[in-house]
């Protein structure tokens, strides 16, 4: 397998919108070669929980994703 690229997402979950459905959401594409990635503190609310996704995407275009959640802290 050869991996193309990443998509790496990240979601606050709880809904703060007005109408319920505006998500604060930070979205990248990388290569290949990346292993880390640095997310400006300024994205976090500490004391929110945040969906991670990670992405791997072959260069057949193949997809393969991984997901978790957390907590952010101060």
């Amino acid at each position: 397998m050869t991996i193309a690229g990443y998509q790496v997402t990240l979601v606050k979950e709880q809904d703060e919108g007005p109408h319920g459905w505006v998500r604060p959401a930070y979205d990248v594409h990388l290569g290949p070669q990346a292993s880390a990635i640095l997310v400006p503190a300024a994205f976090f609310d500490p004391g929110s929980v945040y969906e991670l996704e990670v992405l791997a995407i072959e260069a057949s275009g193949n997809q393969t994703i991984a997901g978790a959640s957390f907590l952010a802290i101060e």
